[in-house]
């Protein structure tokens, strides 16, 4: 039976010390949305905001659409801070742009867009846009109600269902106690109160999981021919084994390549030689043509002209390996945030394709073609994900990368010169995450562009890179780079002293400021392990007169322990610095930036030479 259900979602938040902080002061805000049916889905979102100084999130109004929606209003007016009319903008004044994501060649995603600025602080904003499309997919996405440094005085959610399709509204990272619900016969009220300001907090979790946001769950989806229930995860997984079905079938020129490839290797050993193929042989290209977003290019399609994207990619290393007799999982995920997502319904929270190996209990990145075989990149390890197996979705999470896998090491020679100016030798092993950066650098970057990618690391000194050089594991997460430079003025002279920095390049950096009023858990996602042995030569004619001692620190949030050794000319400085990930609350924060303090002065010894009395 087809129902009307109206939610009215009211919240009414105002603390004069808290409006004068924030940029931007969002007065009312509206969000109506109307499901006439599977097919058609009506959205109607209205604003006024006050803005109190530059760079808000309401510069400018951006309303997107693509060729399976279109926006039948958008219209905005600009008020000055005694709120007489500015200026009025209207369909006809929007520019109209591609949505460029960043990396896709052809997407069929576009936006209207109107400039808000006025430089005559406060003044006041109103927007309203109405917007008709074809399907509820881009209803699943999860809606962020609050943004960091701004005050929400009203929010209003109307949703008016006149379809079979069972709707369910879901509110995130709001205290149970701060919502309350009252109900009229087909009228469901939600007051939300105290809400408060959210500030923008440095080593923070995701703002998925800080911010207030709303999601939606529908129990089925209609998109061009494919039809599915997608109220749970494994009926969205089912829909998406559907609308990828008969994908697979591989060319029969590639069945002989595989087969003259892999003859005689093991299970791993195949996997591995096939994924080596699809990185030497096919590109990634990204195309988000309509349900293109969800639909992976046929294999015989990619084969033929050797592209595809992240769908198409993986679709197609995964069936190699089925006509391989190797079973492996096709699994969405999200690329670019960390955030959980429920158990009891399914939102769609997911932006990218990789491929999971039960056999050999290995994850594949097939749009990368420098990336080592088995190796996620370390963003994309302990996510949850969903995959297809069997036909159905199967909710799971890509394993943890313990923080001991990231590790940097690092051989430096210092030759001191009687001027202060030295030359230096290093060289530098990266493991896990820190090497990513040199992998991409390798294959990325041209010989001028890498020059001056090293040259940035030692800024600290006026330094001219001699030789360098950079290699990367074919097989493991591992990257070494070499590196001999000229520094001058590395040491600082005074008279008959020199000052020499023992760690000048390469001390601790994670700068937390101190916030009195910290709102937010801690959190450092990606710890790690650096190791530094440094050799300093003493320059002829000079002697110790002072230098650090040997010192160490532990603590719940990591460890540094550094040593300090002297001989007839030179001196032996070794550093371990071993940086924890860290989840901790709130009241936390003081031991964990006093932790990064105490840090940063351990990890920069000096050493006081002088000149010898002759």
């Amino acid at each position: 039976m087809k129902n009307c259900i109206i939610i009215f979602f009211s919240l009414f938040i105002f603390c004069e010390s808290w409006a004068q902080a924030t940029h931007s002061i969002v007065e009312k805000e509206t969000l109506e949305i109307t499901i006439e049916s599977e097919k058609k889905l009506i959205t109607k979102r209205s604003a006024r905001i006050k803005i109190q100084h530059a760079n808000t999130y309401y510069d400018y109004l951006r309303a997107p659409y693509d060729n399976t929606s279109q926006i039948t209003k958008i219209v905005a007016r600009i008020y000055d801070k005694n709120q007489e009319l500015l200026k009025t903008y209207k369909k006809k004044d929007a520019s109209d742009h591609s949505y460029y994501d960043g990396f896709s060649v052809a997407a069929d995603e576009r936006y209207l867009y109107l400039p808000l600025e006025h430089h005559e602080y406060p003044y006041y904003v109103e927007y309203e846009v109405h917007t008709v499309q074809n399907k509820l997919v881009d209803l699943m996405l999860s809606q962020v109600i609050v943004h960091y440094d701004e005050l929400i005085k009203e929010y209003n959610l109307c949703i008016e269902n006149k379809s079979d399709v069972d709707l369910g509204v879901h509110f995130t990272n709001i205290e149970e106690g701060r919502i309350l619900r009252s109900q009229e016969d087909n009228i469901t009220r939600y007051k939300l109160r105290d809400l408060g300001v959210y500030r923008r907090e440095p080593v923070s979790p995701s703002h998925y999981d800080i911010l207030p946001r709303i999601d939606f769950s529908v129990s089925h989806i209609t998109w061009e021919k494919y039809q599915g229930q997608s109220s749970t995860w494994e009926e969205f997984g089912t829909y998406i084994a559907k609308v990828n079905d008969d994908r697979q079938e591989l060319p029969e020129d590639l069945k002989a390549e595989l087969r003259l490839l892999t003859e005689g290797l093991t299970t791993k050993q195949t996997v591995h030689r096939v994924y080596r193929y699809l990185q030497d042989n096919m590109r990634y290209v990204s195309v988000q043509l309509g349900i293109g977003g969800w639909q992976s290019f046929s294999c015989q399609y990619v084969h033929k002209n050797k592209f595809g994207d992240c769908k198409a990619l993986s679709n197609y290393m995964i069936s190699c390996l089925a006509y391989l007799g190797i079973d492996a999982h096709y699994t969405i995920i999200n690329a670019t945030d960390f955030f959980d997502h429920p158990d009891d319904y399914f939102s769609m929270g997911f932006n990218h394709v990789i491929v999971y190996v039960p056999e050999t209990d290995e994850w594949y990145e097939c749009t990368s073609k420098i990336q080592p075989p088995g190796y996620l990149g370390q963003d994309n390890y302990d996510k949850e994900v969903l995959r297809i197996v069997d036909g159905t979705g199967v909710k799971s999470k890509t394993p943890p990368w313990p923080h001991t896998n990231n590790t940097i090491s690092r051989e430096v020679q210092i030759s001191l010169e009687p001027s202060g100016d030295a030359a230096i030798d290093m060289s530098y092993v990266g493991q896990g995450g820190p090497h990513e950066y040199w992998r991409g650098f390798e294959y990325v970057l041209s010989e001028s562009e890498k020059k001056e990618a090293i040259q940035e690391q030692f800024t600290q000194t006026s330094s001219q890179i001699t030789d360098y050089s950079v290699s990367c594991s074919k097989d493991k997460p591992t990257a070494k780079v070499v590196t001999s430079l000229r520094s001058e003025k590395y040491a600082s002279k005074s008279g008959t002293r020199l000052f020499v920095p023992l760690n000048k390049f390469f001390a601790a950096k994670k700068n937390i400021s101190q916030n009195i009023a910290r709102q937010f858990p801690v959190q450092i996602r990606h710890g790690y392990i650096s190791e530094i042995s440094s050799i300093v030569k003493i320059p002829k004619g000079y002697e110790i007169e002072n230098m650090d001692k040997s010192t160490s620190l532990e603590s719940p949030y990591g460890t540094i322990t550094t040593t300090i050794e002297q001989s007839e000319d030179s001196i032996l400085y070794k550093r371990r610095f071993e940086c924890k990930p860290i989840f901790a609350p709130v009241e936390e924060y003081p031991a964990v930036r006093d932790f990064f303090v105490k840090v940063q002065k351990i990890d920069s010894p000096m050493l006081v030479l002088k000149e010898k009395k002759t």
